[in-house]
């Protein structure tokens, strides 16, 4: 419980942020709380902070680090109006989100994430894997929402977001599972995964994957490639909007390229999918339930995780 504390404060600093009137974007409202009220979810990010401290996830490289991304962020969030079309507005993002990819990579030195599963089997005959509870990549996730990732307007506001998702989403699902069953990495599963001995495995695993995986990938990925792309090629058009969406997509795959070229192509395939669910609504949140969608279905009616190709 102590080490999972930090994850659930932070996961409400998050709700706090969603939650906002006005949506957090790279064009925030005008700097309105000043210093003696910050944000909520700033306040919440820094009771997470303290708590993965004293709760031994951070050392003192790692408590610096994240207290400096958690000060740059909340002043950005309220500074970066101010700086529009200044040398600070544009290099600022871009320094957040190398930040952001530092956590998401873990290269940035002392934080200590937990194990939580190891060297587990959803199903008999699965591959064995682990699973990490990363504190850092969360941050970066949270860091990048706060500042860099437009987002049109408030939760609950535009109403017709949720059609052009689902169908993104049960497209790029099946596409993706069809693609891995053809090519071998993977089949359907007969049994509900389950780990012996740990009815919490299935539930932690959703949550992990969902808000701390989908979240920072789709923010770094879609959030501020694709949308930093798609200001740059408005002035093309249609062809525009495609290499928007397509190069994130393609840089996407290229990071899942561990896997093999073809898990890199599934990978590939899952970020024009959202990608384009991100063009069609605005709205992050539609990227980060189509890569969810595809997630979740591989875990749940599938060999999991796929073989190495």
């Amino acid at each position: 419980m102590p080490q999972a504390l930090p994850f659930i404060v932070l996961w409400v600093a998050g709700l706090a942020l969603w939650c906002q009137p006005t949506a957090a974007s790279a064009l925030p409202g005008p700097h309105r709380w000043g210093r003696r009220r910050p944000p909520a979810w700033a306040l919440a990010w820094l009771l997470a902070w303290g708590l993965a401290w004293s709760g031994g996830l951070l050392d003192a490289r790692g408590a610096l680090a994240i207290l400096g991304c958690i000060g740059l962020t909340t002043w950005w969030h309220a500074a970066a109006r101010r700086h529009q079309g200044t040398w600070v507005g544009a290099l600022v993002p871009w320094l957040i989100g190398a930040l952001s990819l530092a956590l998401a990579l873990h290269a940035v030195p002392g934080v200590h994430n937990p194990l939580v599963l190891d060297g587990v089997q959803w199903r008999p005959g699965d591959p064995a894997f682990s699973l990490r509870a990363s504190f850092d990549k969360a941050c970066a996730g949270l860091m990048l929402l706060a500042t860099v990732v437009p987002r049109a307007m408030a939760p609950g506001a535009n109403p017709r977001w949720a059609r052009p998702t689902a169908l993104a989403a049960c497209l790029t699902t099946a596409a993706a599972l069809g693609l891995a069953w053809a090519w071998g990495l993977t089949e359907p599963a007969r049994t509900w995964p389950q780990v012996p001995g740990r009815p919490d495995a299935l539930p932690l695993f959703l949550l992990l994957n969902l808000f701390v995986t989908c979240v920072a990938e789709e923010a770094f990925f879609r959030g501020l490639l694709q949308s930093a792309l798609a200001r740059r090629c408005a002035p093309w058009g249609a062809p525009g909007l495609a290499a928007a969406i397509a190069l994130p997509a393609v840089l996407f795959g290229l990071a899942h390229l561990g896997g093999g070229p073809l898990m890199a192509a599934l990978a590939t395939w899952v970020g024009l999918g959202s990608g384009w669910a991100l063009a069609r609504t605005s709205r992050i949140e539609a990227a980060v339930i189509v890569h969810f969608a595809v997630n979740a279905t591989h875990l749940l009616a599938f060999t999991y995780p796929a073989r190495m190709a």
